[in-house]
């Protein structure tokens, strides 16, 4: 087994950098264990008498797979992040109204963390009736009119009064 080295290398090599997004952690993860799933596919199948015909594009397939398996997860976990903050935001700023001016506000939109596609500001929007972000994020590249932006102890935040 002389791949089984260079294996573990190239997985303690490319997992985890610190200066990657979830996303970037998640499809290179995705890519080295999809590797590595393939390759001992591959072994456990040749060994086992299979014809290498068969062989190689059963290995691959499960390899793919497990690779976009991960790869997928991370880039949900990315988006799920994001939700989350911007339900805690929303609540901490919705918290703070008189009850006369949250009978006006149906959605809050706040800055939230940024995602795998973040280009600009990353916006989440909130429903104050059942406390879900709603899964589209927006890069807010100027404030809308129909915005009211309140000043939170974390970021800005924009009340839909409409």
């Amino acid at each position: 087994m002389r791949t089984s080295p260079i294996i573990i290398g190239i997985l303690l090599a490319t997992t985890g950098c610190a200066n990657m997004t979830p996303t970037e952690q998640g499809v290179t993860a995705g890519t080295t264990v999809g590797g590595a799933v393939g390759t001992g596919t591959y072994y456990l199948l040749r060994a086992a008498g299979v014809n290498n015909d068969v062989a190689v594009p059963l290995a691959a397939s499960f390899g793919v797979g497990v690779g976009g398996a991960i790869g997928y997860y991370a880039y949900h976990e990315a988006t799920l992040a994001q939700q989350r903050a911007s339900v805690a935001r929303a609540k901490e700023y919705y918290a703070s109204l008189t009850p006369s001016q949250q009978a006006h506000i149906k959605k809050i939109a706040v800055k939230t963390v940024p995602g795998p596609q973040t280009q600009g500001v990353p916006v989440g929007f909130v429903d104050t009736k059942t406390w879900k972000a709603d899964p589209a994020y927006t890069d807010m590249k100027s404030q809308p009119a129909n915005l009211e932006v309140i000043k939170t102890p974390h970021d800005d935040a924009a009340t839909f009064l409409n």
